[in-house]
């Protein structure tokens, strides 16, 4: 019973983390791209 749920969840969490590791990606990338321009202007001004 125990092990069942615990494999039910590790499934759960590999659907969710693979759905979220593209949306983290996107993120990631799209943040990298503000904090690069944040940081060129501070170094242009």
């Amino acid at each position: 019973m125990h092990f069942s749920f615990k494999s039910r969840s590790q499934n759960l969490k590999k659907n969710i983390s693979r759905r979220s590791g593209k949306f983290l990606k996107n993120v990631r990338v799209s943040t990298e791209t503000v904090a690069l321009a944040v940081f060129s202007r501070r170094l242009k001004l």
